[in-house]
């Protein structure tokens, strides 16, 4: 059974890191020769040596479980399993990237961790710093590079798909396209026929929509500032910021919206209320919808 806080007993150091090297020594998997240049090649290029001695040809299945003998952490392998928003949102992307852990699931109250290299006392000590502020109890395994870099497309997920949208939609934008449905709203200017299924807004939308479910996200809000558009998503009732999208973007978002909720596209004074309908990921989900008028 995994420990639950454990990193807080850990003696990992140097002594660890020695051990796990020993291990593979001793099993077969290593020669002193290929830790010899392995090592030296880690501290030219500033590479971690398990990266190193996987470079080299050591099985990382074999460097993951000589890791786990000598730490006594369990390793994990997430076998294409996707760790969902509302888990991700227990460590932000920069504190994954930098400290090399991700939030893998939720079990009986407990926050489960994936780490790299629990050899690392920066690491160790933020994960401990995050789980004391989160007042949540942690269990870490091991997991390999693969699956800490498939983690970390799963946080790049809305950003990236937004990006490629965006791109197409600010195109759009700067030619003057009929093809969003808005040159921008009036009741006359936009029409739900001109906003096709193909159209960057309606792919912008749709991407929010789907990323809010996968991630149980209980609201979506899309707020206006002066020089960007904030989404957020709520998930078990905190907001947490999603992404940033550029203002030109606003009016073509919410015209889309309107058209899905059957609002009058030319009221921008008064609050509304709206329904629609939508099927992501092979669920009927009920959207209800109220805009208000910003100054």
């Amino acid at each position: 059974m995994p420990r639950v806080n454990s990193l807080a007993g850990f003696t990992i150091n140097k002594q660890m890191a020695d051990s796990f090297v020993d291990i593979l020594l001793q099993k077969g998997a290593l020669t002193q020769e290929a830790l010899a240049s392995s090592v030296d090649e880690a501290e030219q290029k500033g590479l971690a040596l398990d990266e190193v001695l996987e470079g080299k040809g050591v099985s990382a299945q074999k460097i993951l479980e000589a890791k786990s003998e000598a730490s006594g952490i369990p390793v994990r392998a997430l076998t294409g399993q996707r760790v969902p928003f509302d888990i991700l949102k227990y460590v932000t992307e920069d504190s994954a990237r930098h400290y090399r852990f991700v939030p893998l699931g939720m079990k009986d109250g407990v926050l489960e961790i994936g780490m790299v290299d629990p050899t690392e006392l920066n690491a160790r000590e933020a994960l401990q710093f995050i789980a004391s502020k989160l007042n949540l109890p942690f269990r870490v395994y091991i997991i390999s590079r693969k699956d800490f870099n498939e983690v970390l497309n799963v946080y790049k997920g809305l950003g990236g798909e937004v990006s490629k949208v965006l791109g197409e939609l600010e195109s759009a934008l700067s030619e003057g396209s009929t093809s969003l449905g808005t040159d921008y709203p009036t009741a006359d200017s936009v029409s739900e026929a001109h906003i096709t299924e193909e159209a960057p807004v309606t792919k912008m939308v749709a991407v929010m929509l789907r990323h809010a479910t996968e991630g149980r996200a209980s609201d979506i809000h899309i707020e206006p500032s002066r020089d960007k558009l904030r989404v957020r998503f709520r998930v078990d009732g905190v907001l947490y910021t999603s992404l940033f999208l550029p203002m030109k973007v606003h009016e073509a978002i919410v015209a889309r919206i309107k058209i899905l909720t059957n609002m009058q596209l030319d009221e921008k004074r008064k609050p509304q209320d709206g329904r629609f309908s939508a099927r992501i990921e092979n669920h009927e989900i009920d959207f209800r919808v109220s805009t208000f008028p910003t100054s």
